[in-house]
């Protein structure tokens, strides 16, 4: 007789309640900040996604730290699979269903490009790009995300004219 299997969604949400159980029993002891934050960021590694976008999975096995060689793969894979005519919508509904999303709406303090800030005051950059055409898959854990951005253009039917891909990854 066959034995059920567990998807592993079902694993990970059954390995993260005992894990924040667990963290709570332990932070209740534990009066170091430190200690609790460590703890809070070992339970949030284990609920985030740690995968790639599915479509991207073989382009990007072994280039971690190879960005510009990832990035290269990745457009070349973009503009094969949305060509220059492609209707925008059909783009961003495919990479929605791969789990990309849209950027955050950028702050409205930002500081556009070119504009000279006050010395030893910390500010945001304004996007110099449409924001609203670009999607972003991001993965990884609390030590290290990465992050893939498709970008596009397109005319004035919403056919894409121009689409790039980059890949990115950010550690601690």
């Amino acid at each position: 007789m066959a034995r059920p299997r567990f998807s592993p969604w079902l694993k990970r949400i059954v390995v993260g309640c005992v894990a924040i159980v667990g963290a709570g029993l332990v932070s209740s002891f534990v009066s170091d900040s430190k200690v609790r934050f460590l703890l809070a960021s070992v339970v949030i590694s284990l609920l985030e996604n740690d995968k790639p976008p599915p479509m991207f999975e073989a382009d990007l096995k072994g280039r971690w730290n190879k960005w510009d060689e990832a990035s290269r793969k990745l457009s070349d894979h973009v503009q094969e699979q949305f060509p220059a005519g492609t209707p925008e919508a059909e783009l961003k509904s495919r990479l929605e269903k791969q789990g990309f999303k849209p950027l955050a709406s950028p702050r409205r303090d930002c500081v556009p490009a070119g504009q000279a800030m006050p010395a030893g005051q910390t500010y945001t950059p304004c996007p110099t790009s449409d924001p609203s055409k670009i999607l972003v898959y991001r993965w990884g854990g609390v030590v290290c995300t990465e992050t893939v951005a498709v970008r596009w253009t397109t005319d004035s039917v919403n056919a894409v004219t121009q689409v790039s891909a980059r890949y990115d990854a950010a550690c601690l």
